[in-house]
Parts: C-alpha cells; sequence; structure tokens
C-alpha cells in the first residue's frame, strides 16, 4: 500500500507540473495559442488541491525526515538537470 501511496504522489506532482505549463507556456512563448480561462481556472484549482493533498499527506507521514530528504534531492536533481541542459554542448565549445 506505501509503494502505492508514493506512487500516486509522484503521479498528482507530475499533474501539477503539466498545470504549471498550462499557465505559463503561453506566457513564456507568445507564439502558442493561449489556452481559454476555464482552462486556466480548472489547473490553478487542480494545482491548489494537489498541493494541499500532498502537504497533508507530508504532514501525516510518520517519517517526515526521509520524506523531506528524498523531495530535497530531487529539487536538486530537477535544477541540476536543468542546468546541465542549458549548457552548450562540447562540440559547439570547441
Amino acid at each position: 500500500l506505501t509503494i502505492l501511496q508514493a506512487c500516486a504522489a509522484v503521479l498528482m506532482l507530475f499533474t501539477v507540473l503539466c498545470g504549471v505549463a498550462n499557465l505559463l507556456l503561453p506566457v513564456m512563448r507568445k507564439d502558442l495559442e493561449r489556452p481559454s480561462p476555464l482552462s486556466n481556472a480548472a489547473a490553478a484549482i487542480y494545482m491548489v488541491t494537489v498541493s494541499w493533498f500532498l502537504y497533508e499527506g507530508i504532514s501525516m507521514a510518520k517519517d517526515k525526515g526521509n520524506l523531506l530528504i528524498l523531495l530535497a534531492s530531487m529539487a536538486i536533481l530537477a535544477v541540476g538537470t536543468h542546468i546541465l541542459k542549458n549548457k552548450r554542448p562540447i562540440s559547439e565549445a570547441i
């Protein structure tokens, strides 16, 4: 059951990231069509709801320390991957 809950939490986290993309991508790229206000409202409500679920799940967890270490390591890995992705390839640097 714990593995199933962890998988559900990860899936909910990634769907929240899709909601963030729904809200921010048209702002960052002007050439894309803007989503409807209803779509933006639904994405915002979903993001708030899932964030609350994840917060409640973390606050009720027995081993909060390990969970927070896991979340911090995932955040560091994501930022590191983003930084590495934006660097020029070695072939272009030569």
